[in-house]
């Protein structure tokens, strides 16, 4: 048996029923980084007649490779594989397969660390003391995206595993053992790959609630973050509602004491010290102007919002004629 190794970054999946082309996503840190792939194939060629098996193996990892090490340094596992080359293939899955649930576990920690914090921004938010909290949603959103590539991973593989599996079947069917009772490798190499199948089935439930609790953890922070804002924003409308009242408390006054400042009054006092207030004969043109500008004002106001309003009803009306005549 020969096993060789080529640290390629791709390998392009061949039309032989023996070759499988795997992909897993490996995240090495809890920090959000940039997460590193491992892009592996293997290759198998069988000579029953030879009596070898030559594996190449593309881009594999540490851990296949000291497994695969070991197992053909023990001769009893070379001479099994020798009746059943498929054990090989099985080694291969059950290390992706640990590779795979270690890093979603990986993901579930960092989760529940970001959950957490998510909790305590709540927590803060409900004792008006969350102005400090900031959700980073770009996080968030590249760990979601990691859940996703692990769920098409895993997808990939449950894929390969059931070609794999298939192939084994057509290989040793009861068919050629009808003289002679099978090697005791060949249907426990059948269990072992029933038995990944069923393992990386049951990955792929955890991936998929991993992914929904990922998108629960994401609505949960978008809809805190947009009630702190909205409670900011409540907190400055009332403050712009004091103003407001403020305004208009002293708005009256202001504007009697701007129209007796003006030239068409004028205080009249006498040697003894009193007087009174004379006014101009022209006071009525105050009142012209005042009248005609407000009412020029109003005009152009109105003026603005029924042309902008059927503005926007012909606009309405143009957007729905061309949905309608899309949908048509």
């Amino acid at each position: 048996m020969e096993v060789q190794d080529f640290p390629l970054t791709a390998f392009q999946r061949s039309k032989s029923e023996n070759c499988i082309s795997l992909f897993d996503v490996h995240h090495p840190t809890a920090d959000q980084q940039d997460p590193s792939w491992i892009r592996g194939g293997f290759f198998m060629k069988w000579n029953k007649n030879g009596g070898n098996i030559t594996l190449i193996c593309f881009g594999s990892f540490p851990k296949l490779e000291e497994r695969l090490k070991r197992f053909i340094e023990n001769t009893d596992n070379v001479q099994s594989s020798l009746y059943d080359p498929y054990t090989l293939y099985a080694i291969i899955l059950d290390e992706l397969h640990l590779k795979m649930d270690s890093i979603v576990w990986e993901l579930i920690s960092i989760y529940n660390r970001t959950e957490t914090q998510i909790f305590e921004f709540a927590n803060a938010q409900q004792k008006r003391s969350s102005r400090g909290y900031d959700v980073d949603f770009v996080r968030l959103h590249h760990l979601m995206k990691l859940v996703i590539h692990l769920k098409e991973a895993c997808e990939a593989i449950i894929e390969t595993a059931k070609s794999i599996q298939t192939a084994h079947n057509d290989l040793f069917n009861a068919s050629h053992f009808r003289d002679c009772p099978p090697h005791p490798a060949i249907p426990a190499t059948g269990k072992d790959l029933e038995y990944l199948l069923s393992s990386f089935h049951g990955l792929g439930l955890r991936i998929r609630s991993v992914e929904t609790r990922a998108s629960n953890v994401i609505n949960l922070a978008f809809n805190l973050v947009i009630q702190r804002d909205s409670t900011l924003l409540q907190e400055d409308s009332q403050s712009m509602k004091t103003v407001a009242i403020m305004t208009l408390v002293f708005l009256p006054g202001t504007a009697v004491a701007s129209i007796f400042g003006s030239q068409f009054f004028n205080a009249d006092f006498s040697d003894s010290g009193m007087g009174h207030l004379k006014v101009s004969s022209d006071f009525w043109l105050f009142w012209v102007l005042f009248g005609g500008v407000t009412g020029i004002t109003l005009l152009a106001w109105w003026i603005w919002l029924s042309t902008s309003t059927k503005r926007r009803f012909a606009a309405h009306l143009e957007h729905r004629g061309r949905g309608a005549a899309s949908m048509a």
